[in-house]
């Protein structure tokens, strides 16, 4: 898939943050840039850690906290919209989202792409509460789920955003695809006549499981927070194996993926996930030297009970030349 063209659009306000005030930054080399959340109950530390309240370490070794950006800074929600299915659940999440983003404050942000063939930019981050209104309103329900062909796309464009501006950012994918839907048949998969011992149609979970798997890999090396709101949770169980791939890309990312039983609780879980995503703090971390790769990471703050991340994969620092 080529997503340069949805990359470059929507990297185009981020990337001109001087038009709202944004600091272009340049994190420090190697570095990492990790989602934290305080428990509401502990007050002090909700909006911000101070720096000499938090340390850090991966794997083994302690790394230096560079800084904390707060809860009430500039954050970036990118709405990808996966909708294909029931009318009733579609206009109950488009109701509840256009509620919750007129509500946004002056230094919070929106933008609105679709999933279906290819990841699409509807709307570049805007706090224009009637462009977002409209844009979701007149948002087509039809076509084939997409999530599993662009959740990879949406993730690199939010760590664009993370990587180059002083700003936290959140994916969330609004989705009621089933597994069986896809354009792609990942319910069927073909035998190797050649194998005789080849037992994928027997075990027909194995090309979803192998998907699932390819992007965990790719998510590991991401550092925006992904959020999934199925407005439809389906029992069978290839669907049960797909939904809990959307769990392990939240739970990979820091993020949160809940689902839907009743239409009566899609506003109610659509309000307490983006609130999430708002309420986290963005952790700016610098790798001590000669920590690279897939390590654990781990957080302390001083008098509060948190919530993180804790597996990045830590590149490899740059040589400048």
């Amino acid at each position: 898939m080529n997503s340069a063209g949805p990359l470059r659009r929507i990297l185009s306000l981020a990337l001109l943050g001087v038009l709202v005030g944004w600091q272009v930054v340049s994190p420090a080399r190697g570095g990492i840039k990790a989602p934290l959340w305080v428990q509401p109950e502990d007050s002090r530390f909700v909006t911000l850690v101070p720096l000499d309240k938090i340390q850090a370490w991966l794997g083994d070794e302690q790394a230096q906290v560079q800084a904390v950006h707060p809860a009430d800074g500039n954050l970036i929600l990118l709405v990808v919209m996966d909708v294909v299915g029931d009318l009733t659940r579609v206009d109950a999440v488009r109701e509840g989202l256009v509620e919750i983003l007129e509500a946004f404050g002056p230094r919070e942000f929106a933008g609105i792409l679709r999933a279906q063939d290819g990841l699409e930019v509807l709307l570049e981050p805007t706090k224009d509460h009637e462009s977002l209104k409209d844009t979701l309103l007149a948002l087509p329900v039809s076509g084939f789920p997409g999530l599993l062909e662009s959740v990879e796309d949406a993730a690199k464009i939010a760590d664009q955003m993370l990587r180059q501006s002083d700003v936290r950012v959140a994916v969330l994918y609004i989705t009621d695809g089933s597994i069986y839907a896809y354009r792609g048949s990942y319910t069927n998969p073909v035998i190797n006549p050649s194998d005789g011992g080849d037992l994928s149609r027997r075990f027909s979970d194995s090309l979803i499981q192998e998907r699932i798997s390819g992007i965990m890999d790719s998510l590991i090396a991401s550092w925006a927070p992904l959020f999934f709101l199925h407005l439809e949770r389906q029992r069978d169980r290839l669907n049960g194996v797909y939904q809990n791939g959307m769990t392990q890309f939240a739970q990979a990312t820091g993020g949160e993926a809940l689902f839907c039983e009743s239409v009566a609780q899609i506003k109610p879980f659509l309000e307490q996930i983006v609130e999430r995503a708002r309420s986290q703090q963005v952790v700016t971390i610098a790798p001590p030297e000669g920590v690279e790769g897939r390590v654990r990471l781990r957080l302390e703050v001083d008098g509060a009970e948190i919530a993180y991340r804790e597996q990045f994969n830590v590149p490899k620092p740059t040589v400048d030349k």
